[in-house]
């Protein structure tokens, strides 16, 4: 079994740091102001205007931030070539995927193509529904397949400093986002729940021996385990709402070991990025 990191931090900063100095790009990293365990970063060109930005969480923030803004660099940069529809229904025909078989025939779609890891089998994927940049959305709603861009998402996308980690971070998210959706429509009343149990005390005392902060405020949320999604541990964590009518925070995560699910990180991660995009908008619409 692979690991979750498999260099060193110091070799995965040099392989990320040439690659974006490669990409002619400057990149500006800042830790909350809340938690050292949560960053963001910001990738600018040369002309220092922003083209993508990312976050990061845990003891290594800083190194997990500036690979997700490439990873939207990426995403966001890509210009997919057009296919004719008919190929996309007939590439996904051996999957029962309700989504893709609803794709209207005859008309033209910017598409990836996905090769197998096992073979060299290829689907084709609308691109729209692994890349939602703004392109994407534009020239997909032009088409008669514009409700794809509902359904518009990055996850199970990752950039890793090698393939293998790049697999296993996408894969994990990719089971992450199931289990999630599968929890809330099962909340809706729309599917089975799954079977959820509380970990004990022993097993956080376990999971974040290293950090006494880390552990205080893990006690503070109402966390549940599940091994129902692929057998892999899916962990979600609501944070105890103060007010009557208020929102909680929400994180989840996913991992073959269940230690690494990290969940207060990923909760702590996901209000950050929540505040942070919101800013971003806000001052969009003021600009």
């Amino acid at each position: 079994m692979i690991t979750e990191r498999e260099l060193n931090i110091e070799e995965a900063y040099n392989r990320l740091t040439r690659l974006h100095h490669h990409l002619g790009l400057q990149s500006k990293t800042a830790l909350s102001k809340k938690s050292s365990l949560v960053a963001t970063c910001h990738l600018y060109d040369s002309a220092y205007k922003e083209v993508s930005c990312g976050a990061g969480k845990g003891e290594h923030c800083e190194l997990g931030a500036l690979a997700e803004s490439l990873e939207h660099y990426f995403v966001d940069k890509s210009t997919p070539p057009l296919i004719e529809s008919d190929q996309i229904l007939q590439s996904i025909a051996p999957f029962d995927d309700w989504l893709l078989k609803s794709i209207p025939p005859d008309c033209r779609i910017p598409y990836f193509s996905l090769q197998a890891l096992n073979s060299y089998d290829e689907i084709a994927i609308p691109a729209i529904l692994i890349a939602p940049s703004s392109r994407n959305i534009d020239e997909i709603e032009k088409t008669a397949a514009g409700f794809l861009s509902k359904y518009s998402t990055n996850s199970g996308t990752a950039l890793g400093c090698t393939e293998n980690e790049a697999l296993l971070h996408a894969i994990n998210e990719t089971i992450e986002r199931h289990a999630l959706s599968m929890y809330y429509l099962s909340l809706c009343g729309l599917t089975s729940p799954p079977k959820l149990y509380q970990p004990s005390s022993s097993f956080l005392e376990e999971t974040f021996a290293h950090d006494t902060e880390l552990l205080r405020r893990a006690k503070k949320l109402e966390i549940y385990l599940t091994h129902d999604f692929y057998e892999v541990p899916f962990c979600i964590a609501v944070s105890r709402s103060k007010k009557e009518g208020s929102l909680s925070s929400i994180g989840s995560g996913s991992s073959i070991n269940p230690l690494h699910c990290n969940v207060p990180r990923r909760n702590g991660t996901d209000s950050v990025r929540a505040a942070f995009w919101g800013h971003r908008k806000t001052r969009r619409s003021l600009c």
